[in-house]
């Protein structure tokens, strides 16, 4: 049995208002109704003693569930639930292989657990439904207060398994709230919970970053009068000033190989698109037009950059090498497209696009520009970030004076909801933990 370690361990409007893991080699089949998913049930897990707590019962039931949560959301699994009048039908005391097969589910996982004051252990199994065979055995122990990080965990395992997929379930986000009165920086696991603060110096603080470990967080603060950028390391919770330019210092992007930024800075008057080490130093300087240069985002490999421009007289989205040439224009449909968001494996950029309709709404393309498709219709939509599998987005949505995030297929047809204090913006979504 394994052992699960768990370490919780653009501004220009904002100033103006005071504002990779490569994807897993498997092919969605897109038709009318959406992509091929693997339809799967999760059994409620059962004590592996005689004897179980109700509390210990009810900390089993949610494991399960979460775990069941965590399959439906993804875009190639589809959740088969129970159906209690099954077992009336089939004259049976509990479900069996063959029913949940009857349900139509292909895969099933079942598990075991034990429970102590301080820690708890699920051995837990992945069944192949169709040939009637183990798909794998396999178990994690990790303090009881880790439960909801061990049912990721098993997630994780069920996707990369019976898949191919990259791990994303026990991924975090890197958010902004102001439900305290001031805006704050706060991480949160993928679907919401366990959130917390990382800032809380009363000041403004927005567009934070995961470094590419996951180790540290990048994020620009008004706390000493100027938008400045700043870093905090998760591990001691130091907070760190890393650029401190004239002007200002905001939409950081932390290269794939973790050894630059890319920042925009108005030093020199306009705002304009900056590499730099790791420590602050610029080392070059990536574009050079009149217009406003934005919302970097590294491809794989850091060999291309993705950004927005209004060169033509409104925001759109362009791509660019590392040394600021070959610059190309992605986005020729839609009159204002801003904010791209490279997906890790480097095929599809998300963006925010004005529709017809007045609004914001999250738009996915192509890296060629090819298959525009909006995958919002509701409220005004910002920040487009990435799962690590390429797969999946993290963006915010405001309605009237309500704002949250949610969390999305990169087709737009499974949305989640994963804050609701009304006053969450700027998600970031992490790299895989390893």
């Amino acid at each position: 049995m394994r052992i699960l370690f768990v370490t919780l361990t653009a501004l220009f409007c904002l100033t103006a208002q005071v504002l990779a893991q490569t994807a897993a080699d498997v092919t969605i089949k897109l038709h009318r109704s959406g992509f091929d998913q693997y339809r799967t049930s999760v059994e409620d897990f059962k004590a592996s003693q005689f004897v179980s707590s109700p509390e210990e019962v009810s900390l089993a039931l949610e494991i399960a569930q979460i775990v069941r949560n965590d399959l439906d959301f993804h875009i190639a699994f589809k959740n088969i639930p129970m159906d209690s009048s099954l077992l009336t039908i089939l004259e049976l005391d509990e479900m069996t292989k063959l029913a949940w097969k009857h349900l139509g589910a292909e895969y099933l996982v079942t598990g075991e657990y034990e429970i102590t004051d301080d820690e708890i252990s699920v051995k837990y199994t992945i069944w192949d439904l169709n040939r009637m065979m183990e798909v794998m055995s396999d178990g994690f122990r990790t303090a009881r207060r880790n439960y909801r990080a061990l049912a990721h965990s098993i997630s994780d395992d069920v996707i990369r398994r019976v898949a191919g997929y990259a791990p994303i379930f026990n991924t975090r986000i890197v958010y902004v709230s102001a439900k305290t009165g001031n805006k704050e920086v706060y991480v949160c696991d993928y679907d919401g919970a366990e959130s917390y603060p990382l800032t809380a110096n009363g000041s403004i603080n927005i567009s934070p970053v995961w470094d590419a470990e996951g180790k540290a967080v990048y994020y620009t603060s008004f706390k000493d009068g100027t938008p400045e950028l700043f870093r905090v390391d998760l591990s001691g919770g130091k907070h760190t000033k890393v650029a401190s330019f004239d002007g200002i210092n905001s939409s950081a992007a932390i290269s794939p190989n973790n050894d630059e930024i890319c920042l925009t800075l108005t030093k020199d008057g306009n705002a304009e698109l900056y590499l730099l080490d790791m420590s602050g130093k610029i080392r070059r300087r990536l574009t050079r037009t009149r217009a406003i240069e934005s919302s970097p985002s590294f491809g794989p490999g850091a060999q291309v950059i993705a950004f927005s421009s209004d060169r033509t007289g409104s925001p759109q989205v362009y791509l660019m090498d590392r040394e600021g040439l070959n610059v190309r224009r992605v986005t020729y449909e839609g009159r204002y497209n801003d904010s791209p968001a490279l997906s890790p494996d480097g095929t599809k950029i998300a963006f925010v696009t004005r529709t017809p309709r007045g609004n914001f709404d999250i738009c996915v393309v192509d890296v060629d520009g090819e298959n525009f498709r909006v995958i919002t219709n509701t409220g005004s939509n910002e920040n487009p970030h990435w799962a690590p599998d390429s797969y999946h987005l993290v963006y915010s949505t405001r309605r009237g004076n309500v704002s949250d995030l949610y969390i999305s297929d990169f087709l737009g047809l499974n949305k989640r909801r994963i804050t609701n204090d009304t006053k969450s913006s700027n998600p970031y979504w992490g790299p895989a933990l390893k």
